[in-house]
């Protein structure tokens, strides 16, 4: 289904009918994007509130207007308004089967092959060689893991565990309940090797479908609706496969005005490439959410990427592990190297942050940071020693988190 028919759509499911009319008004009588103008439609805002904006003559005080008509944003709990999500993570696992990752290591497994205290030289040595830490599938302990994050008032994160890592949406319900935590799901295929048989099979348009239904109607038949879409699986180079996930992600972005979340193969430089195949269906570049930044430490590329438009994610903050040797994550030193040239060029409003806890080794239990690092050591890190303004904190952990995941 194409932009426009989307659009008359939401027109359509309007209760209150904002009329075609008010609409164009809007188009002719504002210097604004005309996505932004859609959203109004699609806000639920009264045909008396946009009358009332028609009237108005400045352009901050529709802009204001239209912030204050802002879209839901999907919990796995349901719809909030974005003003009820505070500081928010923009991506995470609760729940993972990771194993599409695992590599044979290049010493002997420890005995036994677990992780624990004793091996967690060999886990930091060999992160994807073990496959028990490619697995977190216990719902008890990712309450216990919240724990702190709980503590902070509407903290969220964002769970972007989709097809292919072993999603399980009801569980991500009930972890939210209970720990109190604002969980937003994604919803998509992950890299290549780990599709399922049928993305092979089906068209763009099939799967475009599939992600729809998933974002308006809710994932596996559960009625909980995604928030956006990702974590798009993307290697370095980008498979052919994967290139058609990527236009059946734009599309369906373009249909339902939901964001795009990628996961960049770190050893790669294929954010602007990607952007192409996603920009070639429709897509806004700032509905777009580049993963994994932190993990290419390179400033040309970063700023070649800044200048795109898109959404820039540091993502993997507490991460700082090898790879059989073979690869290693950065410092989170050397990604706040990295932040702080683009804070400085004034690139806040693009930039959102995450730890990605993704491994047993990433969890408190198991010896790693946990989801509370950013607040407990980056954040204050920042604010303290970098000099860091709090508005700017704000920025990139509450305001761009809103923007990002607000939709009709």
């Amino acid at each position: 289904m194409g932009a426009s028919r989307a659009r008359w759509g939401l027109l359509k499911r309007k209760k209150d009918g904002v009329t075609c009319t008010a609409v164009q008004y809007f188009s002719r009588s504002y210097p604004l994007d005309s996505s932004a103008v859609w959203r109004l439609v699609g806000c639920g805002s009264s045909t008396a509130a946009v009358l009332r904006a028609c009237r108005q003559s400045d352009k901050k005080a529709f802009t204001e207007l239209l912030l204050r008509m802002a879209m839901p944003i999907y919990t796995v709990l349901g719809p909030i308004a974005p003003s009820e999500l505070g500081t928010t993570s923009m991506h995470e696992h609760l729940l993972i089967d990771g194993r599409v990752w695992f590599e044979p290591a290049r010493e002997p497994l420890p005995e036994p092959p677990t992780v624990s205290i004793e091996n967690l030289g060999f886990v930091h040595w060999n992160l994807v060689s073990l496959e028990g830490n490619l697995v977190i599938d216990d719902v008890d302990l990712a309450v216990h893991e919240l724990k702190y994050l709980a503590t902070i008032p509407n903290a969220g994160l964002v769970d972007l565990t989709n097809i292919g890592l072993g999603r399980r949406i009801s569980d991500l319900a009930a972890i939210s309940q209970r720990s109190g935590v604002h969980v937003m799901s994604g919803c998509g295929f992950y890299v290549h090797d780990s599709h399922p048989d049928f993305v092979e099979q089906w068209s763009v348009d099939q799967l475009a479908e599939l992600l729809i239904s998933e974002l308006r109607d809710g994932v596996e038949n559960s009625g909980i609706k995604a928030a956006l879409i990702g974590e798009i699986g993307t290697s370095s180079p980008v498979t052919q496969r994967e290139k058609k996930v990527l236009a059946a992600a734009g599309a369906a972005a373009v249909e339902t005005q939901a964001s795009v979340s990628i996961h960049l193969e770190p050893r790669g430089a294929e954010a602007l490439a990607v952007l192409d195949i996603l920009l070639g269906q429709g897509v806004s570049p700032d509905r777009v959410i580049m993963g994994h930044l932190d993990e290419h430490l390179d400033k040309g590329y970063h700023n070649e990427v800044a200048q795109s438009g898109v959404a820039m994610a540091f993502d993997t903050f507490g991460s700082d592990f090898y790879f059989s040797g073979l690869f290693k994550d950065p410092t989170d030193l050397e990604r706040i190297d990295h932040l702080m040239p683009l804070l400085g060029e004034g690139h806040a409003e693009q930039l959102v942050l995450a730890c990605d806890v993704w491994t047993k080794a990433n969890l408190k239990s198991y010896g790693g940071f946990g989801y509370d690092h950013l607040h407990r050591r980056i954040l204050p890190l920042l604010r303290d020693e970098y000099g860091v303004a709090d508005e700017i904190i704000t920025q990139m952990m509450v305001e761009n988190p809103r923007r990002l995941l607000n939709r009709p």
